[in-house]
């Protein structure tokens, strides 16, 4: 089982590896099909939900649709997930060094 697991964090590191090259613009594609299909299946992924947490099949659907909002949210938010580079001059360290003469 242990080496199971290990193999599982070894390939989910080379897959984070990868997913960091991915364009941003290519990531906003694939999250905003993600939430396409999340509110296209809403009532079939709500059915599940209630069938193993038990909750009240709107409250299901409800929660798939909102994530499915979030998830758009997130895609067209580029302020938000959009890497950006930093300018970090000002912590470049200054100074005179005076010898004794």
């Amino acid at each position: 089982m242990e080496q199971l697991i290990e193999n599982k964090l070894i390939q989910a590191n080379k897959t984070f590896s990868e997913w960091r090259k991915v364009p941003f613009e290519d990531k906003q594609k694939l999250i905003r099909k993600a939430a396409e299909i999340l509110k296209n299946n809403s009532e079939k992924f709500g059915r599940i939900i209630t069938t193993e947490m038990n909750k009240p099949i709107a409250e299901s659907i409800a929660e798939v649709e909102k994530c499915a909002l979030m998830m758009n949210y997130y895609a067209d938010a580029e302020n938000i997930l959009k890497p950006e580079k930093l300018n970090l001059n000002f912590l470049i360290l200054k100074f005179i060094m005076f010898q004794k003469g």
